[in-house]
């Protein structure tokens, strides 16, 4: 492992590898967000159609809700 991180280090005195890095944080960034978004469908989802009442979702918004919550307003 000290050598995987010892040549990312060594990656970022060059273009391509701080192009590579780059790319990689985001893919990171980029799971992160599709893991919010997973998981407050998954959530929202199993709610019933009451308690989404009591939150002031309707079922058919659950999908905007969710998109807001991992990607913001777009």
């Amino acid at each position: 492992m000290a050598y995987v991180n010892a040549t990312l280090q060594n990656a970022t005195a060059n273009p391509f590898g701080r192009m590579l890095n780059e790319t990689l944080a985001g893919l990171k960034a980029a799971a992160a967000r599709r893991a919010v978004y997973r998981e407050v469908m998954g959530q929202l989802s199993a709610m019933s159609d009451r308690e989404l009442a009591d939150i002031g979702v309707a079922r058919i918004a659950i999908r905007d809700v969710a998109t807001q919550a991992a990607y913001g307003d777009k």
